[in-house]
C-alpha cells in the first residue's frame, strides 16, 4: 500500500484512509505522516481563505494537524467528517 498522499492519485487515497488510520493508531509513523500531509493539504486552503495571510494560515494549519495527530487514537467513524 502506498502511504504517501502526494503520490497516490484521485479517489485511490480516499479508499486507503481507513487502513491508514488503523495503521497510524498502531504506531505506524509512515501512515501517520501520510495522514498529516493529506490533512494539511485539505485544511490549508480553507484556513488561508479565512485569514488571508500565508504565515498565519500555515501556523493555524500546523496547529490543527498537530492536534489531529495527537487525538487520532480517539478518532471513531468517518475520518473525513472527524477531520
Amino acid at each position: 500500500m502506498n502511504k504517501n498522499p502526494s503520490i497516490t492519485r484521485g479517489n485511490q487515497f480516499y479508499e486507503q484512509i481507513p487502513e491508514l488510520v488503523a495503521s497510524a493508531k498502531k504506531g505506524d509513523e509512515q501512515a501517520l505522516s501520510g495522514l498529516c500531509q493529506f490533512a494539511y493539504k485539505r485544511i490549508y486552503p480553507y484556513v488561508f481563505y479565512r485569514v488571508k495571510h500565508r504565515e498565519d494560515a500555515e501556523d493555524v494549519t500546523a496547529e490543527v494537524v498537530l492536534k489531529m495527530a495527537r487525538s487520532l487514537k480517539n478518532q471513531q467513524g468517518n475520518f473525513m467528517a472527524w477531520l
